[in-house]
């Protein structure tokens, strides 16, 4: 099935060997280096210090996880349509890393529905299908799953590109301790745009924001409580901004979401990027978002001098203030995974995403 956003098509392919070139940026030259050769969707930093990521892993071109080291080391950790029927899905897109240290993510396809499954999957490569998608009656929980996004409250939030009660896809919920599933909304290509094909972005202010595309008209931002209210924030077709806006949003540290569209308005055949301002307010970004107790790590923000104490789910960090917008600190001992907060001179700023504490 090919399809101009498909979301199987190859990331860049990599060299085998490693080549390094540099790049004269100012006074500084800049290295790159090409490590491994993998064709990947996207990779996320693991709590054991690895990248792991999507693709076809060789050998099986429905698709796998695999595990890449820091040298660029690669290895299968699962592939998939390795159970009888495919019934553990195939073609999945990139994983997320759950607070619980697992990975999750669905495969588009497969499962015993073949309509696509959401999974779970540890490092060491046990594997779980959560929910089978198309379960219900004329697949009202929909059809063909894009992606999740991970909940402070432990549960997932996802997107179908197909299915619900008008067939322009949903946006589901999976309550892990519970294991429960919920359809949270149907989308509506005539009301408020359908088949998204992106993942749900988490603000600081505890909702999820996203964007679809519409046949009809130019796309819409959209947005998603905790309880599952759904909201239209945006339609594109009202000020000629440009249309069908693509790919997941990202917040800055200033609570700014940003996204990008396919057609710009004002360049021909070009796009353009937008940004949405709803009173969220700033936040701080740890980077890494993950890592062990003694590592030390930055803080990113704004408005950082003066401020007087960092805090890791509640454990006091030595830190120093390097500029305005950004924080040395160190994991202290007794960090657990949560939330990242800096005290400044204005009041206290949290992270967004939580810092996750590696073994």
């Amino acid at each position: 099935m090919t399809n101009s956003k498909s979301r199987f098509t190859l990331g860049l392919a990599l060299a085998c060997a490693a080549i390094t070139f540099s790049l004269a940026v100012g006074a500084q030259a800049q290295s790159v280096t090409v490590i491994a050769a993998e064709s990947s969707l996207g990779m996320v930093l693991a709590t054991d210090g690895n990248f792991y990521g999507a693709g076809n892993t060789p050998g099986n071109f429905n698709g796998g996880i695999f595990r890449m080291t820091p040298t660029g080391e690669i290895s299968t950790v699962y592939g998939f349509c390795s159970q009888l029927n495919c019934s553990d899905g195939t073609q999945a897109t990139p994983p997320i890393l759950g607070s619980d240290g697992n990975f999750y993510g669905v495969a588009v396809f497969g499962g015993a529905t073949g309509h696509g499954v959401v999974y779970r999957l540890t490092s060491a490569g046990a594997y779980t299908v959560l929910y089978n998608l198309c379960s219900a009656t004329d697949c009202l929980d929909g059809n063909q799953p894009q992606a999740v996004t991970w909940s402070p409250s432990g549960t997932l939030l996802g997107v179908t590109n197909l299915g619900g009660d008008r067939n322009g896809g949903t946006i589901f919920e999976i309550n892990l301790t519970k294991n429960h599933f919920r359809t949270l909304h149907s989308f509506d290509a005539s009301v408020d745009g359908g088949n998204p094909f992106y993942a749900l972005t988490l603000a600081n202010d505890g909702n999820f924001y996203g964007v679809v595309g519409d046949p009809y008209a130019a796309g819409y931002i959209f947005e998603v409580t905790p309880a599952g209210v759904y909201t239209s924030l945006y339609n594109f077709a009202c000020c000629g901004l440009g249309t069908n806006p693509f790919g997941p949003l990202l917040q800055a540290t200033s609570g700014k979401l940003f996204g990008e569209m396919e057609y710009s308005h004002h360049v021909t055949n070009s796009g353009s990027i937008f940004q949405l301002l709803n009173g969220i307010g700033p936040s701080v970004q740890p980077v890494p978002v993950a890592g062990k107790v003694g590592q030390n790590i930055i803080i990113l923000g704004n408005g950082l001098t003066g401020s007087t104490r960092v805090t890791f789910n509640g454990v006091a960090a030595a830190f120093t203030v390097e500029s305005d917008t950004y924080i040395k600190a160190r994991v202290p001992l007794g960090a657990t995974t949560g939330t990242v907060s800096v005290v400044t001179s204005t009041g206290a700023l949290n992270s967004n995403p939580q810092f996750v504490v590696t073994k």
